[in-house]
């Protein structure tokens, strides 16, 4: 008995111990536990004297290290694995990169090789063989492996932005646009390719092609400066336009432009701050507020009178999600009052609920034709509308089989033309009309109340019948979208 009691409590103990163990690996694998865990956890192992022969846990080690920018004491670990292994490729591929950073460029060029070696037609070994070539200044072999990495993996960005340094360095910027445009297609939202097309357009004399890559890249990075000559050079507007007033046309059907969106903080300093901190800017520029969330979007017009129904096409995003609802999903269109406000809207999937939102009292087509000074203010109520058919979502809100419509809450508004004025956006010069839109309102939801005041302005461009500039404030943040190109591209 007794001995079927160490047995029973020798299998529970083992049992034990590789779960401790499995757990332990787990940590020690992962490049997202911390550091102090990490580390900690891989050297328990190694303590235990079962993982001396595994190529595996000295790669892990040393890329824990790696990733926290010990090198000295990963590559040790690095070379301890390939001494088990000589074709671990992960201990290849961490200690050729941290060469590369200490720019012992013959060790990582040896290190690449040998990837080369186990798996030539993998795109990152290529590529990053003509990476260390170029950094050892042997371009014309550095173009050629970039150029093969290319046909391995087209979609892969970073050999054509390396390539493309190469073409400048040759003094053939002619072929640098062509991969710079290329980054631009793959990766929109790196600051990068416009970057550098600024300085390779504004370098070959091309002004208005410069400005407008400087103009996306000061988007994306407020930081991304020039001197004040060079900005005036790159942008060069006109006086005031004295603008007839503007009747209300259709944008024309099919309309498309993409626009460029940053969310960025709201700016609370006064007038005065700012203009004390304009005149310490020219010793010291200040640090502006990064874009916490951007996106390339294209707006595609539908037109049937007032109501203009405006298709959204997501080009690309980045951090998006965190301005939206848990779980909402970006509508495909919006019905828009003349492309301005939101006057219907449907979440995500034909089955969603719709809102409307209705006009009581004054009209917003009052403000029509535009003229500096007008104003229209008024009233209105957000409604849900109920479907004919049971739905759990309308339900949820209020609605029940037979009825038209739910209250949802109320808002007051007010419209504005606050002035003329021609802009520069990277889709070229627009005179333009300035509106701005007020709105407080006050809606519920189930038993929860919700508040929202936001102000919008639009610089409203007759030459299209829509806008090309838009910002609107909304609590602490400010989103700000800007036209960049027609039909998305």
């Amino acid at each position: 008995m007794r001995m079927i009691a160490a047995v029973v409590i020798f299998a529970l103990s083992a049992g034990v111990s590789v779960a401790q163990d499995a757990k332990l690996e787990a940590s020690c694998k992962s490049s997202k536990t911390p550091y102090i865990e990490r580390i900690r956890d891989c050297d328990t192992l190694l303590e235990s004297g079962e993982y001396d022969d595994q190529a595996w846990f000295f790669e892990r080690r040393g890329d824990t290290y790696k990733d926290y920018q010990l090198y000295q004491k990963a590559i040790p670990e690095f070379t301890r694995s390939l001494e088990i292994d000589p074709e671990h490729w992960r201990s290849l591929e961490g200690r050729a990169l941290i060469y590369y950073g200490l720019n012992n460029y013959d060790l990582a060029l040896a290190d690449t090789a040998r990837l080369l070696e186990l798996d030539p037609d993998k795109y990152w070994n290529t590529y990053f063989y003509g990476k260390v070539l170029a950094s050892m200044g042997r371009d014309d072999e550095a173009k050629e492996f970039y150029t093969k990495s290319i046909s391995q993996k087209d979609d892969y960005y970073r050999p054509w932005w390396h390539r493309a340094f190469v073409h400048l360095r040759a003094k053939d910027s002619a072929l640098a646009v062509v991969d710079f445009e290329r980054v631009k297609q793959l990766e929109p939202l790196l600051i990068g390719p416009y970057r550098e097309l600024y300085k390779t357009h504004y370098n070959a004399g091309d002004i208005g092609l410069a400005g407008h890559n400087f103009l996306i890249a000061q988007t994306i990075d407020p930081n991304f400066r020039v001197s004040e000559g060079r900005k005036n050079e790159l942008i060069q507007l006109g006086q005031v336009p004295a603008l007839a007033p503007l009747a209300y046309n259709a944008p024309r059907q099919g309309l498309s432009v993409q626009f460029l969106q940053v969310i960025l903080p709201r700016e609370t300093r006064s007038e005065m701050e700012l203009a004390i901190q304009g005149i310490a800017d020219w010793f010291q520029p200040e640090a502006k507020a990064m874009p916490e969330a951007k996106a390339m979007i294209t707006r595609t017009l539908r037109t049937d009178g007032d109501r203009v129904t405006v298709g959204l096409k997501t080009d690309a995003e980045y951090n998006m999600e965190k301005f939206m609802a848990p779980g909402a999903i970006p509508p495909e269109s919006v019905e828009t009052f003349r492309g301005l406000f939101t006057s219907e809207f449907r979440p995500r999937g034909v089955e969603g609920p719709i809102f409307q939102i209705t006009h009581k009292g004054a009209d917003p087509a009052d403000l029509w034709p535009l003229e500096v000074g007008k104003e229209v203010v008024g009233h209105g109520r957000l409604l849900l509308m109920c479907p004919k058919t049971f739905q759990f979502e309308s339900m949820v809100l209020g609605c029940r089989i037979g009825m038209k419509e739910v209250h949802m809450g109320t808002l007051d508004y007010s419209l504005y033309v606050e002035k003329t004025e021609q802009i520069y956006v990277p889709l070229g010069y627009f005179d333009t009309y300035v509106v701005r839109y007020r709105e407080l309102s006050t809606s519920m939801v189930g038993a929860k109340k919700i508040k929202r005041e936001v102000e919008t302005k639009w610089w409203i461009a007759p030459d299209l019948n829509f806008w090309v500039k838009r910002t609107t404030q909304m609590g602490d943040k400010v989103s700000s979208s800007t036209a960049i190109g027609m039909g998305g591209g």
